[in-house]
Formats: structure tokens, sequence, C-alpha cells
């Protein structure tokens, strides 16, 4: 049986232009034996008017982050330490959250107001 842990997910996740790609290279410099994962390198289906989107509510659930959800599922049973995502929707996506184990997740939010006070 193997006892290896399984990598430590830390999702960095925060609004457009908020920092979370900085934050995330910056973290996967400094932490061993990681990797990392950007939202905005898939193409997802689901929203075509982020604005509109936002305005119904936000449906995370709209989403279909299978891309994603496929290649941190890879990630989890690689031996790694931890896996770092930018990703904008913390741990409201259901699938996501269950993939990447985030009831017990390092999760850093970059709120608006952080943002504006800039």
């Amino acid at each position: 049986m193997n006892n290896r842990m399984k990598p430590q997910v830390i999702a960095i996740a925060g609004v457009s232009g908020g920092g979370k790609t900085t934050i995330a290279k910056y973290l996967h410099r400094k932490l061993k034996n990681s990797r990392i994962h950007f939202f905005d390198d898939y193409d997802f289906d689901g929203v075509d008017d982020i604005i509109d989107w936002v305005n119904k509510g936000a449906d995370y659930e709209s989403w279909d982050l299978s891309p994603l959800i496929k290649d941190v599922d890879k990630l989890r049973h690689e031996p790694l330490n931890y896996i770092v995502l930018d990703y904008p929707f913390a741990y409201k996506n259901a699938k996501m959250s269950a993939i990447a184990n985030m009831q017990q997740r390092l999760l850093i939010q970059i709120s608006k107001l952080k943002i504006l006070s800039r």
C-alpha cells in the first residue's frame, strides 16, 4: 500500500486583474516540488458574457471545468508536495472543490477592496 500523501492544493482566488497570477508564480518558485496551473490557459465551455453571468447571480456550476479538473486530478497522483492553482472561483464550483479536496484547502482570496486600495 502506498502511504504517500497527496499534494496540498493551494488555490489563489480573486477578481480579474487582482494579482492571482503574480502570487501563484511566486508561490510556485518558493515551494519545493510544486506544479502550477492557470485558469486562463484553458478554453472552458460555459459563460459567454461575464457581466451578464455576474448580474444573474454567478452560478459557478454553469462552467464546464472538466479539462482543468482532469489535469488537477492527474497531478494529485504525482509525487508532488503542492499544486498551485491560479483559479478565480475558490471552492465555489462543486466538481473542482471535490477533486482538489478543497474542504481541506489553503485558499488565498484577493478581495476587490484590496485591489481598489492599491
